[in-house]
């Protein structure tokens, strides 16, 4: 009862929004970069509703007050809705004199920033970039500042639409779909879901403040992120021989990077350390989206990438179930890369960064091919290779000091296991490539999260390799029989040969530790078990999910929809949060538990999915 008159009196209590009316459009790219965005008039939309606010996010942004309840207190949903219900006033309305109260009309300018996308007739980037997004400002909290755009605020003169038609369009035309300006409600939970998961888990990417809900479906999402440039951003003045702006944005970008604590670049040339910095970035991420099975499309035109390594726009990102290494996502006038093929686009993507830096100090656009055997992409190689060696045994249930001692001390083994297991994590079944709802894929024979879980399970109670047959039975994928593979003799070697070489390196470790043997495999199941959860989060599951949100979400209130999503993605983590860290109470609410235990049949159903 005490707990109840609390939370009463604390809802009732008056708090401060002034921050989140504050971000007016004001960004200090504007200046810094003048042919680096379009500035836009904009004005309220109006019939908008928060349907999600991310409570959390906006405490650590300093956006509400810390003891600020979830919940959406009127005052607050004022304040969300006078910052960010906005439509922009394009070339369509100005071309058709169209005309709009002045109490409803900003004040300030609002910017689409200018950016390189391929698809683009041009292949310049001269008029591509925001489509139908704008930048709403910055926040600055505890010395730390993040940008915030909007997605859906109108149709841009850079939407493909209107580069390849050559004429403005009305905003929410229905003639034309993306090149509409609008965006639609699942996209904005899709968002939610997708971004607190990878950044629970340590992956990072753009995050989701709020999403209004509009008629017809459509939606605003405000999304947020410490530095929401893209290398697109800085390439399309590489393709334009823009010396000028070209710096401009490095300048920027290098200032954002410092002034948040994250770059300390001390007496070295600051271009050369952004160089360093993007090498590293790219060749880390590379590695982690092929340990995490994540599909980014990664095209070195970084349209789907931050420069910091964060993803972004998660139309067509996935997290698979299996390393579908054949997928390729169907992009209507191109297919899109592979899981496998990212590595190498990351790696073209430095290779451009490394012009870039080139073109900027000398002020000479030197070819692309001048720069194939450039230093940083040898540095590039190894980083990645590192970092592939450390995901792998992190996988395999080591602990971050003891899988180093394991690579230093043993290096040959590692290297020899991670051999087999990347045969056996990418053998096809005899099925062939199928079409699959947004393009095409080949099946998976083996769930090797399930080979090393089932393994260790093994091991504790008989210290003895499987056979072939009884291996194929805790490691085929759910929907594989053993008639669907080819028993060649090369696949029962590297059987064999994984489950040799892994049981070796558990007998280092254990001599390394000077633990017990069973001990030490008790706890090493336990770290197995966990990072290499079967029931595992997909692209099919979050559609899925939404879907279930959305049916549900006129019994939800936006304090609901946020504790639900927040716990089911702390069920969803890889690793235990540490003590005190949660902020999400238990449920307790038997509708909502209900709820939750559905989305949680929901992962378990497409574990092994796109």
């Amino acid at each position: 009862m005490k707990q109840k008159r609390a939370s009463k009196d604390l809802a009732q209590k008056s708090f401060n929004y002034d921050k989140i009316r504050n971000i007016d459009g004001s960004h200090p790219f504007q200046a810094a970069v003048p042919d680096g965005h379009i500035p836009y008039q904009a004005r309220q939309r109006g019939h908008a509703k928060p349907i999600y606010f991310n409570f959390g996010l906006a405490k650590q942004l300093g956006l509400i007050a810390p003891d600020h309840p979830n919940q959406l207190l009127p005052d607050l949903q004022k304040a969300l809705l006078e910052a960010f219900d906005l439509i922009i006033i394009n070339e369509y309305d100005i071309e058709t004199k169209k005309r709009f109260p002045p109490n409803e009309v900003k004040a300030n300018s609002y910017m689409a920033t200018r950016y390189l996308q391929l698809q683009h007739p041009d292949k310049r980037g001269l008029n591509s970039g925001d489509g139908r997004s704008i930048w709403n400002g910055t926040v600055s909290h505890l010395g730390q500042t993040w940008d915030v755009s909007s997605c859906g605020t109108g149709a841009t003169r850079l939407s493909p639409a209107t580069s390849i038609n050559g004429r403005f369009y009305q905003s929410g035309d229905p003639t034309v779909s993306y090149g509409c300006g609008y965006a639609v409600l699942d996209e904005g939970l899709v968002d939610v879901v997708f971004s607190e998961h990878l950044n629970r888990n340590g992956i990072a990417s753009e995050r989701v403040l709020c999403v209004l809900e509009y008629r017809g479906g459509f939606s605003v999402t405000v999304r947020v992120g410490q530095n929401l440039l893209r290398p697109s951003h800085f390439f399309i003045h590489l393709k334009q021989a823009n010396r000028t702006a070209l710096r401009q944005v490095l300048d920027y970008y290098i200032g954002r990077q410092v002034s948040n604590g994250y770059w300390q670049i001390g007496h070295k040339n600051r271009y050369d350390y952004f160089l360093d910095r993007m090498t590293e970035t790219f060749a880390e991420i590379s590695a982690v989206f092929e340990a995490h099975y994540i599909f980014c499309w990664l095209d070195w035109d970084g349209d789907n990438i931050l420069a910091d390594g964060g993803i972004i726009d998660f139309g067509s990102v996935r997290q698979m179930g299996l390393f579908f290494h054949a997928y390729r996502f169907d992009d209507d006038d191109r297919w899109s890369t592979t899981i496998k093929e990212q590595r190498l686009k990351a790696r073209y993507t430095v290779q451009s960064f490394a012009q870039v830096i080139d073109f900027v100090k000398t002020g000479t656009k030197r070819g692309i091919a001048q720069f194939k055997h450039h230093r940083v992409l040898k540095e590039f190689d190894r980083i990645y290779e590192r970092k592939k060696r450390q995901l792998f045994l992190w996988r395999l249930g080591f602990t971050s000091d003891l899988a180093a001692r394991i690579e230093t001390k043993h290096f040959k083994i590692c290297r020899r296991l991670m051999r087999s297991f990347d045969y056996l994590e990418r053998k096809k079944t005899n099925r062939g490539l199928v079409e699959v709802a947004d393009g095409i894929n080949c099946d998976m024979a083996f769930n090797m999260r399930k080979a090393i879980a089932g393994l260790i399970e093994h091991w504790l109670s008989d210290q003895t390799l499987l056979s072939t047959e009884d291996f194929l039975a805790i490691a085929l994928a759910e929907n594989v029989e053993a008639k669907d593979i080819s028993l060649s003799r090369s696949l029962q070697v590297n059987i064999r040969a994984f489950q040799n070489d892994y049981w070796t390196l558990i007998k280092k470790a254990i001599q390394l530790q000077s633990t017990p043997t069973r001990l030490f495999l008790l706890e090493h199941a336990r770290r197995v078990q966990l990072i290499n959860r079967t029931d595992r989060l997909t692209g099919d599951s979050i559609c899925v999910i939404v879907d279930e949100l959305l049916k549900r979400r006129k019994d939800l209130t936006v304090g609901d929809l946020y504790r639900t999503i927040r716990l089911f993605v702390e069920q969803q983590s890889y690793t235990p949060l540490s003590q005190g860290e949660s902020e999400i109470e238990e449920l307790g609410d038997e509708h909502l538990d209900k709820l939750l235990q559905k989305l949680t049949s929901i992962v378990r159903h497409y574990s092994e999915g796109l």
